[in-house]
């Protein structure tokens, strides 16, 4: 099973790169905390900042709210809350659009095989609060695998997302990407890097480098 994962991700990762024009690079960090409200339940808050190309300038500041339940060893979901402040370059000014983003998500995860295998299927709303934007609906859907290397902290976490707008077909990508997490002082880091290929003319492809820090 390991074996068929990996050789997938090593094929379909160079296809998605090869001959791309219009693709950006993009920095996103994450600062937050974790705690747990009981054996099943846990919530977390997040603040994440996103680098857009040019200059190295803030693109967009997003503020984040989620609550998760363990429903049993194999499920858990959850329900996700964000608003986003999105920095748009304008002649004269920059404008500051607002909008508001809802997630549920569910995950099954898989325990015969070597390492950790998960599928996560996720549908989200999005609307504008402030300025221009649409509203989309997404469906998202996720396979990871985290695989165990022996006396070695950093794991490796291989991820393969497709996302699919439900609406007026604006948005349909597919994200491949490798990342790797471990506690470190009263929390967990993380270091991660995925490719964004567009299926549409609306949004240009991108490589997109992430670190983040949870306190826990």
């Amino acid at each position: 099973m390991k074996s068929k994962f990996l050789a997938v991700f090593a094929f379909v990762l160079p296809v998605l790169a090869v001959a791309q024009s219009d693709t950006e690079i993009q920095f996103w960090s994450e600062v937050g905390a974790k705690r747990d409200l009981s054996k099943h339940w846990n919530a977390s808050v997040a603040v994440h900042y996103r680098y857009a190309p040019y200059a190295f300038s803030l693109d967009r500041a997003i503020v984040e709210a989620q609550i998760a339940q363990k429903v049993n060893k194999r499920w858990k979901r959850s329900l996700e809350v964000r608003n986003y402040t999105m920095y748009t370059p304008r002649t004269e000014e920059t404008a500051l659009d607002q909008r508001l983003r809802l997630r549920y998500s569910a995950e099954r995860s898989f325990n015969k095989v070597h390492g950790d295998l998960s599928v996560r299927a996720a549908l989200q709303h999005r609307l504008p609060l402030v300025g221009g934007g649409n509203q989309r609906t997404t469906l998202r859907l996720r396979t990871s695998y985290e695989y165990p290397v022996p006396n070695f902290k950093w794991d490796p976490e291989f991820q393969v997302e497709y996302l699919h707008d439900l609406n007026n077909n604006f948005e349909r990508c597919m994200r491949v990407g490798i990342g790797s997490g471990r506690r470190l002082v009263l929390g967990k880091g993380s270091l991660g890097y995925f490719y964004e290929r567009n299926f549409t003319n609306t949004d240009p492809h991108r490589h997109v480098l992430q670190w983040s820090y949870t306190l826990m």
